[in-house]
């Protein structure tokens, strides 16, 4: 099948950190939902997406590879809830899956899966070269500094929920260019978040 790249947005890479319980899924998933997005492709480690967004259960790579290529340009919520072994392949189908249309990618817990390093072959090339085929990424942690780089370096957003542990307060002062104290007061479902080139700070959620 070919690749049309003809009208497309430039996808959005959001970075999305922020420690556990205070509500990063959540508002990624009503993101989506608000979105109307029809294409959709999870790393889905607690099955969370697969709940909410009422998508298919796929249990193995060379599953996902087969699903990507019947649905084609087609719609379709597809929920990866297999190995961490298979992440990099996930990414690698999602990057495919794009190309051909434009669609949601979103990585759940890259910190279980990456590192504080360059980001691994296949989502490090969904990251760079997504968004030119109108990709929306999501990348979603509770440890950002154990994040790869890339992900900060490239991502069009920056949002993040509270933290408590020094070294992610610390880590999210930094990219975010706000005070620490600001970060650690934030409570449940409440965020900050940043735009690329935008000097200004957004709060956000429930009494912000």
């Amino acid at each position: 099948m070919a690749v049309t790249v003809q009208q497309r947005d430039d996808g959005i890479l959001t970075a999305v950190a922020g420690q556990s319980r205070f509500g990063k899924t959540t508002w990624v998933i009503d993101q989506v939902r608000e979105s109307g997005a029809q294409r959709i492709i999870v790393r889905d480690p607690r099955m969370e997406y697969l709940m909410a967004l009422n998508g298919e259960n796929i249990r193995t790579v060379r599953e996902l590879a087969a699903r990507v290529r019947d649905i084609g340009t087609g719609p379709g919520v597809l929920c990866y809830t297999g190995p961490d072994s298979g992440f990099d392949a996930w990414a690698r189908i999602a990057y495919l899956w794009g190309q051909l249309w434009p669609c949601v990618a979103i990585g759940e817990e890259i910190s279980d899966v990456t590192s504080a390093g360059k980001a691994p072959d296949g989502w490090g090339e969904l990251i760079r070269k997504g968004l030119f085929y109108g990709i929306h990424i999501y990348s979603i942690t509770q440890r950002p500094a154990e994040c790869d780089k890339t992900v900060w370096g490239n991502a069009t957003v920056i949002h993040s929920h509270g933290f408590s542990l020094p070294i992610d307060v610390a880590y999210m002062e930094r990219v975010l260019g706000v005070p620490a104290d600001r970060i650690k007061s934030l409570e449940p479902h409440q965020w900050i978040e940043r735009w690329a080139g935008d000097k200004n700070v957004i709060f956000g959620g429930p009494g912000a």
